[in-house]
């Protein structure tokens, strides 16, 4: 749902990294993620908003927009 959602006009700006939640446990510690389908937002350098097994489009969309609004 994401990548369809990132190909949208108004997200084409956004830069995404995509880590893996088995091997990545270091930024995991540093991002707080607990669980695994966790998106974490920043806008300016800091987190902007947070969401953890969403995947409903309407409400992946209005995380999206916390990067850009």
């Amino acid at each position: 749902m994401l990548k369809s959602l990132l190909s949208a006009p108004e997200f084409k700006e956004l830069t995404v990294f995509v880590a893996n939640f088995d091997t990545a446990k270091r930024l995991e510690r540093s991002l707080a993620v607990t669980k695994q389908s966790t998106i974490v937002v920043f806008k300016g350098g800091r987190e902007a908003a947070r969401s953890t097994g969403d995947t409903q489009p309407a409400p992946l969309a209005a995380l999206l927009h916390h990067a850009i609004d």
